[in-house]
């Protein structure tokens, strides 16, 4: 159980700290969290959190009882918990909104989501699973 919680605490990160890192780079000043990276990286963090409760967790008992495991499963998850919330924005937004922003957030939402599930699915899992998981190699 620690492990799942401790994969559930650091899965975020890699997008997080994706994110922070850009806006390191390209901030927008007078835009709140949008110029400074480590209000950016918690935000990120905060958001992967809520929709990883909200449609992640459902979703992952739904799998669990098909029967279905693995680290596609789990990565599928997360992009699907993580993009779903992005595109009912988009779609609800009023006015136009550039071709760029729609592309990086749902790359940016997506790809963060599958990452954020792989790493979920390695941290969770216990030593003896991820010893047999990965293939046998001859001396």
């Amino acid at each position: 159980m620690a492990r799942k919680l401790c994969g559930f605490l650091i899965a975020p990160f890699p997008a997080a700290l994706f994110q922070a890192i850009i806006v390191k780079f390209w901030p927008k000043p007078g835009q709140g969290v949008f110029e400074h990276p480590s209000a950016m990286f918690v935000v990120i963090c905060l958001f992967f959190y809520i929709v990883g409760l909200l449609i992640g967790l459902p979703l992952m008992i739904i799998a669990r009882r098909k029967g279905w495991r693995g680290a596609g499963v789990h990565g599928a998850i997360g992009l699907i918990a993580t993009t779903f919330p992005i595109v009912i924005g988009l779609a609800a937004m009023r006015g136009p909104a550039s071709a760029y922003i729609v592309a990086y957030n749902l790359l940016f939402f997506s790809i963060g989501g599958f990452v954020a599930g792989l790493v979920l699915w390695r941290v969770g899992q216990s030593p003896a699973v991820c010893a047999r998981s990965e293939p046998h190699r001859p001396a």
